[in-house]
């Protein structure tokens, strides 16, 4: 039963509620009046008066509601209707991999609150609605579909609300007049596509603790202890005991949007034998994850922005100025790998928990990577080569961005966003638990009214994200000559 169909039930049990209540109401003022005989006869008059108008306003609105429940009513069973349709579909087609089963208990049909008789099934899996090779095929596309029901085409709007319901979604609002939609979530199949353009991935993004952010804020806010109770021991029987007052703060971030449109033909989506489902999406999520990523690691915290991680403020900064650093040495003060363990000991010694990440650029990982000893060797071989004895750390797959192997005894994570053209690179340090990142969905969404003069239709993604790090020492930010950027080779 899909979510539609609650909602049509739901109003309909609640009309039904509210109709008997009415007739109820209506039913026992006529039964209870009276006027009194002793009244003069122009105030007895002025009661019937008042008396019928009660009665008549019950009535006109026990109307409208018996008007509402027949609308309901009707809309209701249209949708159980597809609904049965769509089923009996599945059932004709169950020996190619069916998505439904019986409800298991002996009796293989319900009647729902409209009075229709439909299967009891379960729904086991459900059918994309929207499949990678329609639009090559002339078949359904996502973004035509945004455009048409737009336009008032109901059977675009079903395959738009049946799409957010595979997603996962719950249904926003969707009129099917022209000039009024709603917002809907990317097919599965175009997600995946997204990773397989030459972008950046989210890196960083992906290493943090995600919630998905509340509708209806314009900020996160959570409130934190900025100095704590105290104990101490008892000097003697009966002295005062520690008391220290506890003071609070609060960390904040603001919602930021990142947004991308494109302005595409009528013409193309009309005739085109290009996906443009594929391309425009794809491109624009694609570069919405670098962008999200870029606030994430380096956001202004103004003019809209995220504040990044390596930002003044949003966790600790630590200089590193080193005219000729290496990767690993005696010297603690050249050395990269003293550098990271000494920070990743001073997150211990602060937050009371280990440090989980080290970030870095991919240049940044080459330059550790390439390094040997006196002899010829890796300082940080290969995972694979088994001489990972007595080693700096371990180099995994080679890898542009994401997971590359370990040094200093952390995990390392390259990221594109923290490569430079010039200058100081960063090199973060962190427990990546501890940073939080609200993130809504990705909406997508097309209008055709401004450019209808053209035969234009604007298609548009956005999302809204809020990043807040819980505890400053869980950030450290290492920057500084000694991270000067790297000419490889």
């Amino acid at each position: 039963m899909s979510n539609l169909t609650n909602i049509l039930e739901q109003r309909l049990s609640a009309l039904n509620s509210e109709f008997d209540s009415v007739k109820t109401e209506r039913a026992q003022l006529r039964k209870e009046f009276y006027v009194d005989e002793s009244l003069p006869a122009d105030q007895a008059k002025r009661a019937g008066e008042q008396h019928q108008r009660q009665v008549k306003d019950l009535t006109k609105k026990a109307d409208e509601l018996a008007d509402d429940l027949a609308d309901v009513s009707k809309r209701l069973a249209d949708q159980q209707d597809r609904e049965a349709t769509e089923i009996r579909a599945g059932q004709i087609t169950a020996g190619a991999g069916s998505s439904f089963t019986s409800g298991g208990g002996a009796s293989h049909y319900r009647t729902s609150a409209g009075g229709v008789r439909v299967p009891n099934v379960q729904v086991l899996r459900e059918e994309p609605v929207y499949r990678e090779d329609d639009a090559m095929t002339g078949q359904t596309s996502f973004f035509a579909d945004t455009a048409a029901a737009r336009r008032g085409d109901w059977a675009a709007a079903e395959r738009l609300h049946r799409n957010n319901a595979v997603m996962g979604l719950n249904q926003r609002a969707l009129s099917t007049t022209a000039g009024a939609g709603g917002q809907f979530a990317p097919p599965a199949w175009l997600v995946q596509e997204w990773i397989k353009l030459a972008r950046p991935a989210r890196v960083t993004a992906d290493l943090l603790t995600k919630y998905a952010l509340p509708y209806g804020v314009s900020s996160i806010n959570l409130p934190s202890v900025l100095t704590g109770t105290t104990e101490a021991v008892q000097s003697t029987q009966n002295t005062t005991v520690s008391e220290t007052s506890m003071t609070t703060t609060s960390v904040t971030s603001g919602i930021t949007t990142v947004a991308g449109k494109q302005i595409v033909s009528q013409q193309l989506l009309d005739q085109s034998g290009i996906p443009f489902d594929q391309i425009i999406l794809g491109d624009l999520a694609a570069d919405y994850s670098k962008q999200l990523d870029l606030q994430i690691v380096a956001g202004s915290g103004v003019s809209g922005q995220l504040k990044g991680l390596t930002t003044s403020g949003m966790g600790t900064a630590v200089t590193w100025t080193q005219a000729s650093p290496v990767v690993a040495a005696a010297a603690v003060a050249t050395s990269f790998q003293a550098q990271c363990t000494k920070v990743a000991a001073a997150i211990a010694n602060t937050r009371f928990a280990p440090a989980t990440h080290l970030v870095m650029s991919p240049e940044r990982w080459g330059w550790i990577t390439e390094a040997v000893d006196t002899n010829g060797r890796p300082l940080v071989p290969p995972a694979s080569s088994g001489g990972t004895l007595n080693a700096f750390g371990s180099a995994g797959e080679p890898t542009a961005q994401g997971m590359a192997g370990t040094f200093a005894g952390l995990p390392v994570y390259v990221d594109p966003a923290l490569t430079v053209a010039s200058g100081n690179e960063f090199a973060l340090i962190m427990r990546a638990a501890d940073v939080w990142l609200w993130e809504s969905e990705l909406f997508a969404t097309s209008f055709d009214a401004p450019y209808a003069d053209s035969l234009g239709v604007r298609f548009r993604c956005h999302a809204y994200s809020a990043l807040v790090n819980r505890y400053a020492a869980s950030v450290q930010a290492m920057t500084g000559t000694g991270l000067a950027k790297v000419t490889l080779g």
